[in-house]
């Protein structure tokens, strides 16, 4: 009753700072309410069940098993919209174009309040149906790459985190390294691989005297990038924002960076409400969000820092460790992971040893510059104090005066 009600005194005033402050108290109400609603209506005594989930990743090995993650799953007619992890102790069968698995085991709820299947025997998993479209030529690229696994195995594993956003081929060693950084968004596919994609299409239209057509393909690849890799948080805020701006601009409707930023992150919630409590849609938003708030600010290591302000309890809230000098380690690393994300997707489409070779020389440099962050583990800051320091930072930008 009482978020109508704010809803309604914000429409009243129509003034910015009390809008802000109502959506800001609606949506710690909402993330409360995700946070504490009852899960399923599934025992929490571990069963013998029989699921059926959609495959939308591949396996990771977890020290002497395998780990497969799903953001759904089916036990007989009843869906469950939460994660489920299924762990086997044997090597998985290879996957080749198929669209679900179908497992029998052990289900259990973790302390976590996600779901995890254990399997036994491979006589108690398979796969079925097929894969189509943008999601099925991933699955095409990826396969071309499993050959030189034994290879290649740490350069086949960033070529598929960099260019087909799957990341259970790489290794502790590499994860830590990045995160060590503070790095690791760049590692992982997010929205810099889509905004570079979509800046490459559409300058190569308008060098054309295409831009009609460029606006078009981009609304198109818009829609078509989130189903090539999935509708990540990093991934559909950055296809949401481009689909939107070439929308705009087909309708003739002016726009900003700032209104493309807040339209996507509530397009975001309506889809996927359970997101409102998620570790990468915080990181994603918050970042970005500080970035562009504060774009009209020419000195970028203000900005750099003011992203850094603006992460780090958040990485200490969700992840209980920190690295100080991660925005200014980006900025660096940027020239750096562009040539490797160039390099990753000639070795995607043309494997070569002289092409393994560039990427394992990039990461070694990767390597040796995220060295240089201050990094370490410390505790959570307390949840009441990160609501009040950032609803009173976002009350601080709706006091801020635009210039002429």
């Amino acid at each position: 009753m009482w978020p109508a009600a704010a809803l309604a005194l914000a429409l009243l005033f129509r003034r910015r700072g009390i809008t802000v402050i109502v959506f800001y108290a609606l949506g710690v109400w909402l993330a409360h309410r995700v946070a504490t609603r009852p899960l399923p209506t599934l025992d929490d005594e571990e069963r013998f069940v029989t699921i059926e989930a959609p495959l939308q990743r591949d396996w990771a090995a977890r020290d002497r098993s395998f780990v497969l993650r799903a953001d759904r799953f089916c036990i007989g007619d009843v869906t469950y919209k939460e994660p489920l992890s299924i762990y086997v102790r044997f090597t998985p069968p290879l996957m080749e174009m198929e669209a679900t698995i179908r497992a029998e085991g052990f289900l259990r709820r973790t302390e976590h309040g996600d779901y995890a299947l254990t399997v036994k025997s491979q006589e108690l998993l398979c796969y079925g149906g097929e894969l189509h479209g943008p999601a099925a030529w991933n699955h095409a690229l990826a396969n071309r790459l499993r050959p030189h696994v034994a290879q290649h195995p740490v350069e086949v594993a960033l070529i598929e985190a960099l260019i087909l956003g799957r990341g259970e081929l790489l290794t502790g060693e590499v994860r830590d390294s990045f995160k060590r950084g503070g790095t690791y968004h760049l590692l992982v596919f997010s929205g810099l691989q889509i905004a570079l994609a979509a800046a490459a299409l559409a300058a190569l239209l308008r060098w054309l005297h295409r831009p009609r057509a460029s606006d078009w393909l981009l609304l198109a690849f818009a829609v078509i990038a989130p189903l090539f890799i999935g509708p990540t948080a990093s991934v559909s805020r950055a296809a949401t924002g481009i689909g939107l701006y070439a929308l705009a601009r087909i309708l003739k409707r002016p726009t900003s960076v700032e209104n493309l930023w807040c339209v996507a992150a509530l397009l975001r919630l309506i889809i996927e409400p359970r997101d409102l409590t998620d570790a990468s849609f915080h990181l994603t938003y918050a970042g970005a969000g500080a970035l562009i708030f504060l774009a009209r600010n020419r000195r970028w290591l203000l900005r750099a820092l003011a992203a850094e302000l603006t992460i780090t309890p958040l990485t200490l809230f969700h992840f209980h460790q920190y690295a100080l000098g991660g925005s200014l380690l980006t900025i660096a690393l940027a020239p750096v992971m562009l040539a490797m994300l160039v390099v990753s997707a000639l070795a995607c489409a043309f494997p070569r040893d002289a092409l393994f070779s560039a990427i394992a020389a990039l990461h070694r440099l990767c390597g040796f510059m995220n060295g240089f962050a201050f990094s370490g583990a410390f505790t959570a800051p307390p949840l009441w104090a990160m609501v009040a320091g950032y609803g009173l930072a976002l009350f601080a930008l709706t006091l801020e005066r635009r210039g002429p």
